[in-house]
């Protein structure tokens, strides 16, 4: 299955607004062209599929329990850390909206998993 495919069945189905929907596009695009990320199915899915249900959480002002403080202090030391930090700037530029801590951990944690493994 292609992501967007996955993408436009959330949509579809009426779990993602066209707002969500446009912003994952332009994110998947910002990957490509600022870090040369190419998403598919198997390195994105996970990602992409939280990013949509996050968005909507966060548009809808509904709040998650934050990860573990382990987690947290895993992340922190993660190779990948700062990198995911500046893409998940980046996405609130496109969001146009700051991310609530509570659901950017969750986020980092996704982002470093994507970049540890291209």
């Amino acid at each position: 299955m292609d992501l967007m495919f996955r993408v436009n069945v959330l949509k579809d189905s009426g779990q993602i607004n066209e707002r969500t929907y446009n912003i994952i596009n332009d994110f998947i695009n910002l990957l490509k062209a600022d870090y040369a990320i190419e998403l598919n199915e198997e390195n994105g899915a996970m990602l992409i599929t939280h990013l949509c249900i996050a968005l909507t959480r966060i548009d809808k002002n509904e709040t998650v329990k934050p990860v573990s403080e382990l987690i947290c202090e895993e992340l922190k030391n993660d190779s990948q850390f700062n990198k995911s930090n500046e893409i998940i700037k980046k996405l609130e530029e496109l969001m146009n909206k700051e991310i609530p801590e509570s659901e950017k951990g969750y986020i980092q944690m996704h982002m470093c998993v994507l970049l540890n493994k291209i």
